[in-house]
């Protein structure tokens, strides 16, 4: 499954990807030995957009029913072949090969030092020609046995020289992952990281892994289609497949945590079922109605709710100062709001800064946070 797959996805690079299924006849039903991937370019298209199979004399045979399973990256009539992002990198993998070779070269001929001597006055061309292959020694193992009087200087080429050909090659990496990737956060962070960034390039990465998986789906009930025609004919629906993601079992326990909070009480067979935990390693404790299990009791709680009202009320009274505007418009502008981006959105349009608005959050959402923890037991 692992080689089938992969052969699939190879469909991006080249467009389009081409499996034989080998057929066996076993126990009365034609079952699927193996599907074994064929090279891309012993096929083509006709002028119908019909697979055809061409080999090593561009013959113009049709692939007989039930032989094949193909995948294709993004076809279109006019272009059967589908959208090939290799070809997309064929500039940039030029321009990279070009700078590597000049990059290679700077380095052979100024990468190591110049090696200047100014030999005694009056000096033969013989003792001359002696100190060059000195020299060319020193090169090799530092050490050098000149005449006295000798001066000798090593000159190297300035570090902003390379450095013009380390940014050449990384403008055409950057362009090449682009294309393969569509983002650079996986292959180099850069200089400076960013969350917000991150998050970017990780939805970006979900939609093409998303978009790989409709590709390899398609695939696979193109086979089964086949499989079920073949041996039980049209009257018999074939199976379908598909990917199954695992639960976010943190997003759940959210849900489940306020749900707890609004009076839900859970037993073990659910916490068993739902996060896969055996009966005999957790026990489900009854607690104070109303209130989490982190509570200890009803004035400890009344009590850090004062201390949090007064945390956040000194945030918003600055705030207010700052603005020169009445605390009590901040107020309503948080008791009235319906999210926390409606809540942003509102303050933005009393012309509180960016900044201002992330540390309002910041304080509340700490402050919440840290009562949390002083309850837990």
């Amino acid at each position: 499954m692992y080689v089938t797959i992969s052969s699939l996805l190879d469909a991006v690079f080249y467009g389009y990807s081409v499996l034989e299924i080998i057929w066996e006849i076993k126990d009365n039903f034609y079952r699927i030995k193996n599907i074994i991937p064929r090279p891309y370019y012993w096929f083509a298209f006709d002028k119908d957009n019909n697979l055809i199979f061409r080999g090593e004399n561009i013959r113009q045979d049709k692939v007989p029913f039930g032989k094949f399973i193909m995948a294709r990256h993004f076809p279109t009539f006019e272009n059967p072949y589908g959208l090939r992002l290799l070809s997309r990198c064929l500039w940039s993998v030029a321009f990279k090969k070009g700078g590597v070779k000049f990059f290679a070269r700077f380095l052979e001929k100024y990468g190591m030092p110049f090696v200047i001597a100014n030999a005694v006055q009056g000096a033969s061309r013989q003792e001359k020609e002696n100190m060059a292959k000195d020299l060319y020694n020193m090169v090799q193992d530092a050490v050098a046995v000149l005449p006295a009087g000798a001066e000798v200087q090593l000159h190297s080429a300035t570090t902003n020289q390379a450095d013009i050909f380390n940014s050449y090659i990384d403008r055409w990496d950057k362009s090449i992952v682009k294309i393969i990737q569509g983002q650079t956060l996986t292959s180099d962070i850069g200089d400076t990281g960013s969350f917000a960034a991150a998050n970017t390039h990780k939805s970006v990465s979900d939609d093409i892994a998303r978009a790989d998986m409709m590709m390899v789906t398609s695939s696979f009930n193109e086979l089964f289609w086949i499989y079920t025609k073949i041996n039980f004919g049209s009257d018999i629906k074939a199976p379908t497949f598909s990917y199954i993601d695992s639960e976010d079992l943190t997003q759940r326990a959210e849900l489940d945590t306020k749900l707890y909070s609004m009076g839900v009480r859970f037993n073990d067979e659910y916490i068993e079922q739902t996060y896969g935990i055996d009966k005999k390693y957790f026990t489900v404790q009854e607690t104070q109605a109303g209130f989490p299990a982190f509570a200890s009791n009803n004035m400890q709680y009344n009590s850090d709710y004062k201390v949090l009202d007064m945390q956040i009320d000194k945030h918003i009274k600055l705030l207010a100062d700052k603005l020169n505007i009445k605390t009590d418009i901040i107020k309503d502008i948080i008791n009235t709001s319906d999210d926390l981006d409606d809540m942003a959105d509102k303050l933005a349009y009393i012309n509180m800064e960016y900044d201002d608005i992330k540390n309002l959050l910041q304080n509340i959402f700490t402050n919440s946070s840290l009562m949390g923890a002083s309850n837990g037991k």
